[in-house]
């Protein structure tokens, strides 16, 4: 039994005992090259913390101030009810959190970010165009943690194109699709990236991964709920370095790293202690009468939890049926692009139309809000 987690556990330098060869674990499974793109039933979204009087008045502050950079646009008016719905209250709110509720400069931001979309047309990237960034399985959407969170998968050693804007065309389009999966009540994403196989050579350089966080940042402010980031090599410190200044520290506090040895040693118990409960339950004669009680007072099995805020255990997170079997989850994922590709596109068409529906539905909800009918004198 391993215990509790520990901070030599959570280092970047494990001990070998923690080494797990998870073959056995694997070879009883049959594997799946279906993603999971529905969001389990359940998932607890996060509670919106409740606004006092002074952010109530700036939101409201913000919400008129944006107005004139949506009436003034020449654009058709198919974009303009378009921009109506992207700017909802809950993403006014974003940019609010953001810059610290500064609403002047919330207002610039925004502005900025509607000026970026107009001639980016991020929901509108074609499928075809970023498909060869997608083949190798370097980026993708997989899963969800527990609280309704979409997790986008990158896997830098599966690179297989040179640095390119296209590569940030990728980013954007599994960004915008990873916010058509979010449930209601659920605004975030979790960025899981995983280093295994990268090399220095093969690494994003500095310029492309500068624009990689200003999109996060400037683009897709407050989306971001924790990224995880496994198999760090030697490489990756130094080049944090540099680009470490260039990322906001709210940003910096979401990054988690996890040693993956542990990680595997962990689940593997898990797996064990289930087999061992489940053998004994199945042992236990139970009576009609005594079926609703059966277990009642019995404690359920806890995965260890980390109590270091930077190495951390990604069941803390994600349900091991949401998280791949890589990571000591019980998803057992394979990459087949075919597949893989069929089934987001299928998922982005049912997305596309609801995004109509609702898009229409906070239109009407929020205009009859802020605009209430004059009463008869």
């Amino acid at each position: 039994m391993l215990g509790s987690w520990t901070l030599r556990g959570f280092g970047r330098h494990a001990e070998s005992s923690n080494s797990v060869d998870s073959s056995d674990d694997s070879a009883m499974h049959d594997y799946t090259t279906k993603p999971i793109l529905q969001v389990p039933q359940h998932a607890l979204p996060v509670p919106q913390p409740v606004l006092n009087e002074s952010q109530e008045e700036k939101l409201a502050g913000l919400r008129v101030g944006i107005t004139p950079s949506i009436i003034s646009a020449e654009i058709d008016s198919k974009a303009h009810e378009s921009e109506k719905a992207w700017l909802i209250d809950a993403c006014l709110m974003r940019y609010l959190r953001a810059r610290k509720w500064d609403v002047e400069l919330a207002r610039k931001e925004l502005e900025n970010s509607l000026k970026w979309r107009r001639e980016y047309k991020p929901e509108s990237i074609p499928p075809e165009e970023i498909e060869p960034e997608e083949v190798t399985g370097k980026t993708y959407l997989n899963g969800f943690d527990l609280h309704g969170r979409p997790n986008m998968y990158f896997k830098t050693g599966r690179e297989n194109c040179k640095p390119s804007s296209r590569q940030i065309r990728n980013v954007v389009f599994n960004m915008e699709n990873a916010i058509a999966m979010m449930p209601e009540g659920v605004e975030t994403l979790n960025i899981i990236i995983d280093f295994e196989g990268s090399s220095a050579s093969t690494a994003p350089g500095v310029s492309i991964s500068k624009q990689f966080v200003d999109v996060l940042a400037n683009q897709y402010p407050e989306r971001i709920g924790s990224f995880f980031l496994i198999n760090t090599p030697w490489f990756f410190w130094p080049f944090f370095k540099i680009v470490g200044p260039f990322i906001d520290p709210v940003t910096r506090s979401k990054m988690k790293f996890v040693d993956l040895k542990t990680q595997l040693a962990l689940a593997k118990e898990a797996r064990a202690q289930r087999k061992a409960n489940d053998i004994l339950e199945a042992s236990k004669p139970v009576t009609s009468t005594e079926s609703d009680e059966a277990n009642k007072d019995e404690e359920p099995i806890i995965m260890p939890t980390a109590t270091h805020k930077t190495w951390v255990n990604l069941y803390d997170y994600i349900a091991p049926e949401q998280l791949e079997s890589d990571y000591g989850g019980e998803h057992w994922f394979k990459w087949e692009f075919a597949d893989y590709w069929q089934t987001l596109l299928h998922r982005m068409r049912t997305w596309r139309n609801d995004l109509i529906v609702d898009d229409v539905e906070k239109i009407v909800v929020e205009t009859a809000i802020k605009e209430p009918t004059p009463q008869l004198a």
